[in-house]
């Protein structure tokens, strides 16, 4: 009976990108702010929301992130990829992005200090 106790084989891993974390990135979804648990420049995943969402559906997002000149916000869309209402995990990946929106979260994700406002 031994088969009985093997261990489940290991999920493939989905993600086209490496995730990082970042203090400095806060996302508000439907009026609440929440500080960013990982994401990276397809999307991200925070923790702590309670509202109300479905995987697949079309969410707006405010992501605000430090700047040589302060702090910059920036409107982006994105698609629900998981919700855990308990937990309050979000999960989602940006779509339909701005080139410039693009630019910019890849920046941010280098860290490479040359983010700017371009608005």
């Amino acid at each position: 009976f031994s088969w009985l106790f093997k261990p489940a084989p290991k999920a493939k891993e989905r993600r086209n990108m490496p995730r990082t974390v970042s203090s400095d990135i806060t996302i508000e979804v439907e009026g609440s702010l929440l500080q960013v648990d990982n994401w990276s420049p397809s999307g991200f995943v925070c923790k702590g929301f309670r509202g109300d969402v479905d995987s697949g559906s079309r969410i707006d997002i405010s992501l605000t992130y430090k700047s040589k000149e302060g702090r910059e916000k920036i409107a982006l869309p994105a698609v629900v990829v998981r919700h855990d209402p308990i937990q309050g995990a979000l999960a989602a990946k940006f779509c339909e992005l701005k080139p410039e929106d693009s630019s910019t979260l890849m920046k941010l994700f280098r860290g490479d200090g040359t983010v700017s406002s371009y608005a």
